[in-house]
């Protein structure tokens, strides 16, 4: 397991670090006017894979500290997930124009939303030194 290995928070770290590269990768493919659904399909493929990792993890660390309610925090949770999730759809649909530009531009966006969120909210457990 990843998590026991590494640590939830490390994990999480990496994870949003490469999806925000690869969102911000297939922004640039896309401005450079490269049009390959291939190329648009197989960054789209390794920014949700880092988000395979994100997603999960990022709840298991919300829910550390809730034990005795964590059944409703984790409601709480996925409704949240969903209703931005839901937000995010009806923003980008108001202004798609059928380009894949408007939609890697969001992804991109929500990458650094995900980086900046990181960093304001989660921090590196302290080492502890070993004489």
């Amino acid at each position: 397991n990843l998590c026991e290995r590494f640590g939830g928070v490390a994990v999480v770290k990496w994870a949003v670090t490469g999806f925000a590269l690869s969102a911000g990768a297939n922004l640039l493919v896309n401005l450079a006017g490269v049009d390959n659904f291939f190329v648009l399909v197989g960054l789209l493929l390794l920014g949700n894979s880092f988000l395979g990792l994100v997603v999960p993890t990022t709840m298991v660390l919300s829910l550390d500290d809730h034990g005795p309610i964590a059944g409703t925090a984790a409601a709480l949770g996925g409704t949240l997930q969903m209703m931005l999730g839901a937000a995010a759809i009806g923003i980008v649909s108001a202004v798609f124009d059928g380009s894949p530009l408007i939609l890697v531009a969001a992804i991109a966006i929500c990458g650094v939303v995900a980086l900046l969120l990181f960093a304001l909210t989660l921090r590196q457990p302290p080492q502890v030194a070993v004489s």
